[in-house]
């Protein structure tokens, strides 16, 4: 079903797994986040076995918090 690729395709991040080769991963609440030019925020932790986003400013309460999506053209 188009749909269900076009969701799939459109909600991976591509992190860096243990080797430190790129990898697409689907990762629940990301879609929450919007984009913001900035530095990659999302990596694989290997020695806590978990994914992980770290924030690019200070993020005060009530404030929106934005990750950096990486370099893809609107059709990736």
């Amino acid at each position: 079903d188009r749909w269900a690729v076009s969701v799939v395709s459109t909600r991976q991040n591509n992190i860096l797994n243990k080797s430190g080769d790129p990898q697409l991963s689907l990762i629940p609440l990301m879609d929450f986040l919007n984009h913001q030019y900035g530095s990659e925020c999302i990596h694989f932790n290997g020695d806590r076995e978990q994914i992980e986003c770290k924030t690019m400013n200070v993020v005060r309460k009530d404030e929106q918090i934005f990750m950096f999506y990486g370099k893809r053209t609107n059709a990736e």
